[in-house]
């Protein structure tokens, strides 16, 4: 019995570091996406930045 409170110690941290990771992972992947074709300007990413006026 002395050898397994080890192993559910280390199996519940290896646990814990692959929960920590799919939850990264899910949090990134909105910001990990590729552009699509139709966002692909920069207008349409930052409209705030475009020039009032028309001349550049």
């Amino acid at each position: 019995m002395g050898m397994q409170l080890p192993f559910v110690v280390v199996l519940f941290l290896i646990l814990a570091v692959v929960l920590a990771v799919v939850i990264l992972a899910v949090v990134a992947m909105p910001h990990l996406r590729l552009p699509r074709e139709d966002e692909d300007g920069t207008a349409a990413e930052h409209p705030r930045h475009t020039s009032r006026t028309g001349r550049g």
